[in-house]
């Protein structure tokens, strides 16, 4: 097994894998299970922790407006 760059939201399907959970697509909320090697999490996929962040901070309108504020989009 070779090592693998991850985030703490990594670790809640990890977990429950290791629990024996059986999880559709490996993937769960922004997590990925670290035991499916063919599955990239997403520092992974960004290569720095830094272009995640980047990434992460980014501006979302729908979060915005039905998250935060709790209206309803149009």
């Amino acid at each position: 097994m070779k090592p693998r760059q991850f985030a703490s939201f990594d670790m809640y399907p990890t977990t429950l894998a290791a629990l024996g959970v059986k999880i559709s697509g490996d993937k769960l909320g922004l997590g990925v299970n670290l035991f499916a090697d063919n599955t990239p999490t997403l520092l992974e996929q960004y290569g720095s922790v830094e272009a995640l962040n980047d990434e992460l901070s980014k501006s979302n309108r729908f979060y915005e407006r039905a998250i935060v504020t709790g209206m309803e989009s149009d």
